[in-house]
């Protein structure tokens, strides 16, 4: 949708915690050409912001707030809701209201996916343009006004 243009380099490190070989598989991305690195390893995404910040690549980072980790090198954090879904989960299963058997799929639109535009961070390592695009894209996505496909569970 921004760029057609732009080519994915899809790497799985294989657990949450081997910051050594999230550190090898970017390093061969780098290598390979990556320059902006989006990452859900937990632990292991250590290794990712030791290469970003030695290597001069880029990271968007889901799940937390970790602009700290790399500074200038993180350019966005992504946020995602879970403590509040287990809680409203946990809820509904006491109160027998579940069915069983069945998915639900929650994202942006039903406010379990966000991002953290409020950090300083955010505001000092993106240039104004790409900021406002990106919140309009945001914006978009939270109304509806952008049509993306998940997979079927």
């Amino acid at each position: 949708m921004v760029d057609p243009k732009i080519t994915l380099d899809f790497r799985i490190v294989g657990n949450w915690f081997d910051a050594n070989k999230a550190a090898d598989l970017a390093s061969s991305m780098r290598s390979a050409g990556v320059d902006v690195f989006a990452v859900i390893a937990g632990g292991a995404a250590q290794g990712l912001f030791k290469v970003a910040q030695e290597e001069g690549a880029y990271v968007v980072f889901h799940n937390t707030n970790e602009y700290k980790a790399a500074p200038t090198r993180v350019l966005g954090c992504g946020s995602m809701e879970q403590k509040k879904l287990v809680k409203e989960i946990l809820a509904d299963v006491i109160a027998r209201n579940v069915t069983y058997g069945e998915a639900s799929i929650v994202g942006v639109q039903e406010g379990y996916i966000g991002f953290f535009f409020d950090d300083p961070a955010y505001t000092a390592n993106l240039p104004a343009d790409i900021r406002e695009a990106f919140e309009a894209f945001m914006d978009k996505v939270r109304s509806g006004g952008i049509d993306y496909t998940l997979p079927p569970l």
